[in-house]
């Protein structure tokens, strides 16, 4: 029995790692306003109402794309945080920046460059990241 629970489970963290996985090929190839939950699901081979099930829609989906992003941004500014010196700090922190801009442009864009209506949703009309996430943890780092 355990076995099948398992399984299912793992059924479902891959089912959701396909529904995050396309939904960020759609923003980046077409921009936030092409994301539609029935264009994903459309993708996918699944009915829109399977998505439902994950997530409360695409704004929430967004969101998720971005915290995978900070968590992965996260890595490398902490190790470059860690320099004792200052200005080599301060260099670190900088290049640890941009390399994960340069090494994951498309995740970058999603995340931090993205169109206007993402933009409006992602940072002003709900918070992103959870008072000590990834995010906030990864800015803090490089301002403090």
């Amino acid at each position: 029995m355990k076995k099948v629970i398992a399984r299912k489970e793992d059924e479902k963290a891959k089912l959701k790692a396909k529904i995050l996985g396309t939904a960020r090929e759609i923003v980046i190839r077409e921009g936030f306003g092409a994301l539609s939950i029935r264009k994903l699901a459309e993708k996918i081979g699944y009915a829109p109402g399977n998505i439902y099930l994950y997530f409360a829609g695409r704004d929430e989906i967004a969101r998720e794309i971005c915290r995978q992003s900070y968590v992965e941004m996260l890595a490398g500014v902490e190790q470059a945080a860690s320099v004792k010196e200052p200005m080599e700090r301060l260099k670190a922190l900088l290049k640890s920046y941009a390399d994960f801009a340069e090494a994951r442009p498309e995740t970058y864009k999603l995340a931090f460059m993205q169109d206007p209506q993402f933009n409006e949703v992602m940072f002003r009309q709900t918070a992103i990241d959870e008072e000590n996430g990834a995010g906030r943890r990864a800015f803090g780092l490089i301002v403090d």
